[in-house]
Formats: C-alpha cells, sequence, structure tokens
C-alpha cells in the first residue's frame, strides 16, 4: 500500500526579502500575527553595497538577514505588499524584495494536539 500523496500547493510564488542584519525575526513575527503566514525562513547572508559614496566604505562587506516566503499564487500581492511596506524598504537602505513562480509546494500545518490532550 503506497502512502497517500501530501496536500501541495500547485504554482505558488516564492517571496525573497534581504534586509539589513537582525530586522527578519520582527517581519516573520508581523506575518504570523497579521497575515497568518507561519511557514517563513530566515537564514544570513553577506554581500557588498555599491551605495555608498565615500571610498572608505566603498565595497566593505556587510551582513544581511534573507527572508523566504512561499505563498499562494492568489496572495502573492497582498504578502508582497505588506513585507514591502513593514519592512520599509521604500526607505533607503531599507533592503530588497522579489518574488518569483514555484511548480509546487508541499503543504505544512501544526496538527491540532487539543483533542489529544
Amino acid at each position: 500500500m503506497t502512502p497517500p500523496e501530501p496536500p501541495v500547493i500547485n504554482n505558488p510564488k516564492r517571496i525573497v526579502v534581504i534586509l539589513p542584519k537582525d530586522r527578519a525575526l520582527e517581519i516573520v513575527e508581523s506575518l504570523h500575527a497579521q497575515k497568518n503566514i507561519n511557514t517563513c525562513n530566515i537564514h544570513r547572508g553577506r554581500g557588498r553595497s555599491t551605495a555608498v559614496a565615500d571610498a572608505v566604505s566603498y565595497g566593505n562587506y556587510a551582513e544581511v538577514d534573507v527572508i523566504s516566503v512561499i505563498v499562494e499564487a492568489e496572495r502573492a500581492d497582498e504578502i508582497f505588499e505588506f513585507i514591502f511596506f513593514e519592512a520599509e524598504i521604500n526607505q533607503p537602505h531599507g533592503g530588497f524584495i522579489y518574488q518569483m513562480s514555484v511548480e509546487k509546494s508541499s503543504v505544512f500545518k501544526i496538527p491540532d494536539l487539543s483533542e489529544v490532550i
């Protein structure tokens, strides 16, 4: 007997956000509290800014937070806009955000344990 196929989201969108160091957790908490998004990944990266005008700082490495969120295509624009303004990406040095199509993604749900307890 083969196990049942796990539920999937067909044609979801992946939203990737690159933020200044130590900003990701507050955005993920806002996604959870205000948009009921519970499946985000956070990791760190390092990069160089070309926006720095002085020769001393130009090209110095800086750590950044990277958030990755997969959402249903129907909610992608809503969540993209929410993150854009919540993370203040529209401000100077606020970060960078983009989204892309994904073929499919597994649905992850936390089981209801209220009946077990």
